[in-house]
């Protein structure tokens, strides 16, 4: 269901995670058309309600430059 509603490559990956002490659902894929993007997208669910926090960077190649910025911000993620 992912790939189809976030249409995502075939070679998506996930793997289930913490995101601030919440249980999550990390994906790392390439949008469906586009294979010089990366995405990273963390999915929670809170009182029964689906949040995404996802992340872009294009071109692919610049995806390490960001990578300790994307982790800083996602594990500042609070819900209040």
């Amino acid at each position: 269901a992912l790939q189809r509603v976030f249409k995502y490559q075939n070679s998506f990956k996930y793997t289930r995670t913490k995101l601030n002490w919440q249980e999550a659902i990390l994906v790392k894929a390439y949008p469906k058309n586009d294979n010089n993007t990366v995405l990273v997208d963390w999915f929670l669910v809170k009182d029964r309600h689906l949040y995404r926090l996802s992340f872009s960077v294009s071109p692919k190649d610049n995806f390490p430059k960001y990578k300790s910025l994307f982790l800083a911000m996602a594990n500042s993620f609070e819900f209040i």
